[in-house]
């Protein structure tokens, strides 16, 4: 009786040792992830409106390096952490005026956007050229958003990352 009370105990110390080791491993594994592969960002204001809202935690790929106009990324300016769309990517011509946005020379007519987008009266002067390596970005509320008509283009290595999805978590 004694030994199979012995069976049970190290098989059941066994199985225990086993679930600890799984915890363990999918905790290493979670980190990498959370460290590596992705990121998450509390949307510090409205300048998103009405695509993403402060308060929103916006989720980012710091692994996708491939970046196109009309992307969302996250991006380090001085001001801290923003998220931006991209509208102009390396050898495009930006240019801002009464007309609106333009890029390379074609007003652009962007469906997400619902205002017109003019320059910052104490931003960059115009036409930019972008370079290979940089983007020009811009809020979607064009009024009164710090993006690239004033800090200018941003290098991609200031972009963290590409939004993925976004969690509305305003209120909690």
């Amino acid at each position: 009786m004694e030994k199979g009370s012995r069976d049970q105990s190290g098989s059941l110390r066994g199985g225990m040792i086993f679930v600890l080791i799984k915890a363990i491993v999918f905790t290493i594994a979670f980190l990498f992830v959370s460290v590596f592969v992705f990121g998450m960002l509390r949307c510090p204001d409205d300048s998103m409106s009405p695509s993403f809202q402060g308060g929103d935690l916006v989720l980012f790929n710091r692994l996708d390096r491939e970046y196109r106009a009309s992307d969302v990324v996250v991006v380090k300016t001085p001001k801290g952490l923003q998220v931006r769309r991209i509208v102009a990517v390396a050898r495009d011509k930006v240019e801002i005026d009464g007309e609106g946005l333009k890029i390379n020379g074609h007003l652009q007519s962007e469906s997400r956007i619902y205002e017109k987008t003019f320059p910052s009266k104490k931003g960059i002067s115009f036409p930019v050229r972008v370079k290979r390596g940089n983007v020009f970005v811009l809020a979607d509320e064009r009024q009164n958003s710090v993006d690239s008509r004033i800090y200018g283009v941003v290098n991609e290595r200031d972009i963290k990352g590409t939004v993925v999805s976004v969690f509305r978590v305003r209120g909690f």
